[in-house]
């Protein structure tokens, strides 16, 4: 083998280089096995149908000697688009440095690509400040995984320095850790694995965090929260024979009655406060089927309405179908994936909007006579719904 590591099997494929480029490099005596690929990263492709051990080749590193660049690295597929910055010097290129940051709830291990160094900090302000400060706002891109209420710190220090970032699904990242054929797992190798994961990826800033937002969906999450503890009681209620235990459930039911009516004035008033949010929201109830429960949960577990389109903004919700097929297997598509209680807040409202909208009732009929299903029906009104809402809170005018 060569002098480089092996970094995996890769099927042969065509080259990527212009001709003219070869020719230039075949006169000059370059290998044009050797390829530049961004970052000062060189792979040559090894082994090939004349290597029995290799008969299909594979791309290692190569530590040099380098051949002359004949083209630009950006323009290679998966190559890193570097962005020109003008200084006194003249034109530089701004290389994007991805750092991968693995999250827990009592630390954050972070992998810098740029230096290859881990450093593992607390999951305290304090640390994070203090590390974010060493980051370069528009040259590192923090990439983790969504992981609740524990990376909030982190996002908060990282929008107060400008240090953009992006949060991806779980699932998402360990089917892309798979892929690699990676077995291990540790913090640090998650860590590098993110950072491979935003290289590979190059995903787009999330926009900062706002207070406001938090707020909201930190009430609305505990009125969930209070809802579904009073419908257990009231199952509970149900089943209970003894007149003791009756009479204290009944209470109990009354006292979280009580508490869920202060928390929505609660929420009513934080609503007003804000102009913006107190105008999407009475937008959101001009349309049939949409209650003021309805609209808190879209605007607090929704915030991208009005910024997607149509279809972005129902995949978001989970109210996207997927093509399922295969050779001659042709299955029905399925909504799958989303944010579970926008679904939810969605479909109540559609059943609401078809037993008050004859537009959307006429809708629902006609679908439901065509597809023999009610359940389809009532997703595609709740599909319909929500692309309503979103072109009503981009263009801000009431439902007519």
């Amino acid at each position: 083998m060569s002098r480089g590591a092996v970094l995996g099997d890769l099927p042969r494929g065509p080259s990527r280089r212009h001709p003219r480029a070869k020719q230039g490099a075949k006169r000059r005596g370059a290998d044009h096995r050797i390829l530049c690929v961004g970052s000062g990263v060189w792979l040559k492709w090894e082994g090939g149908r004349g290597d029995p051990g290799r008969p299909f080749g594979q791309a290692v590193a190569w530590l040099g000697p380098f051949p002359p660049v004949t083209h630009q690295p950006e323009q290679l597929h998966g190559a890193v688009p570097s962005r020109p910055r003008t200084t006194g010097r003249g034109m530089d290129m701004i290389v994007q440095n991805y750092v991968g940051c693995d999250i827990s709830k009592q630390w954050l291990d972070f992998f810098d690509e740029a230096s290859g160094h881990y450093r593992r900090i607390d999951n305290q302000a304090d640390a994070i400040a203090a590390y974010v400060a060493g980051l370069q706002p528009g040259r590192d891109f923090v990439v983790m995984e969504a992981t609740g209420v524990h990376d909030r710190l982190l996002r908060h220090a990282l929008a107060k320095a400008g240090v953009a970032f992006s949060r991806h699904n779980p699932a998402h990242t360990h089917h892309y850790a798979k892929s690699t054929r990676r077995r291990a797992k540790t913090d640090r190798l998650d860590a590098r694995m993110l950072s491979d994961y935003g290289r590979r990826y190059q995903p787009a800033a999330e926009p900062a965090p706002r207070e406001e937002n938090e707020r909201l969906q930190s009430f609305a999450r505990h009125r969930d929260q209070l809802v579904d503890m009073r419908a257990t009681l009231k199952k509970l209620l149900g089943e209970a024979l003894d007149e003791a235990v009756v009479a204290d459930l009944e209470d109990t039911i009354a006292g979280f009655d009580t508490r869920i009516k202060a928390l929505e004035s609660l929420i009513a008033k934080v609503i007003r406060q804000a102009e913006d949010t107190a105008r999407d929201h009475a937008l959101m109830v001009s349309v049939p089927g949409v209650s003021k429960v309805s609209a808190l949960s879209l605007l607090a577990h929704l915030p991208e309405l009005g910024q997607r389109s149509p279809k972005s903004i129902a995949a978001l919700a989970g109210l996207a179908p997927f093509d399922n097929k295969s050779g001659k297997l042709n299955r029905r598509s399925q909504i799958q994936g989303g944010r579970s209680r926008v679904r939810r807040a969605l479909y109540m409202a559609a059943l609401s909007a078809i037993r008050t909208c004859d537009r959307f009732k006429k809708f629902y009929t006609e679908l439901a006579a065509r597809s023999g299903s009610k359940k389809l029906a009532i997703i595609a009104v709740a599909r319909k719904l929500l692309v309503v809402l979103n072109a009503i809170i981009r263009d801000k005018t009431a439902f007519a």
